[in-house]
């Protein structure tokens, strides 16, 4: 994700370091959740396509799309509750 972010503008990158990407990596990192026993509730090839959105979006500055596409990535890592 943090290379991700080297593709935003200069003004925007340290909001979003701040505000979306550090707070992901602290709480709902894939191996913190396995430590806990918590099941992401999509997996990792749908939280890999999410990303590739991400590339996509910032490659042809469709910086619209992004923080929506970050959100639907935050709750596909999120703990499954089945």
């Amino acid at each position: 994700m943090r290379l991700l972010v080297l593709v935003l503008p200069e003004a925007s990158r340290r909001q979003v370091l701040t505000e979306i990407v550090t707070p992901l990596s602290v709480l709902g990192t894939t191996t913190a959740m396995r430590v806990h026993g918590v099941v992401p509730a999509i997996s990792d090839d749908v939280r890999g396509a999410i990303v590739d959105l991400v590339e996509v979006a910032a490659h042809y500055g469709e910086w619209d799309d992004v923080p929506v596409l970050v959100a639907d990535y935050a709750v596909a890592l999120g703990p499954d509750e089945r």
